[in-house]
């Protein structure tokens, strides 16, 4: 449960960033992806939306696939390109205004 006002933080896999499409491709074959669902970051904004969130900032890394990460990835701004992508949203009054 989370009062109006607050923040939600959720990190996940993109599902249409390299990590993503991988774990989809092999799912089936790995028993912690099995019954996994992979959301895209604009599908992730539009189920939050529906549940009255808004304020949406977004944060992405991981934009090599994994066996090709040898140091530490850059952490951007927005998503689109990293597989990895953190989102904070604010829960909005019942009543509130949502762009």
């Amino acid at each position: 449960m989370l009062k109006p006002g607050g923040f939600l933080i959720l990190g996940f896999i993109a599902r249409d960033g390299f990590i993503g499409q991988k774990y989809s491709k092999d799912k089936l074959q790995n028993v912690f992806y099995r019954d996994a669902t992979f959301y895209s970051p604009g599908e992730v904004k539009q189920y939050l939306q529906q549940a009255n969130f808004s304020h949406f900032e977004f944060r992405q890394t991981l934009f090599n696939p994994l066996e090709n990460i040898k140091a530490v990835e850059p952490v951007k701004e927005g998503y689109g390109e990293g597989s990895f992508v953190v989102l904070r949203a604010q829960k909005l009054e019942n009543n509130e205004y949502k762009p």
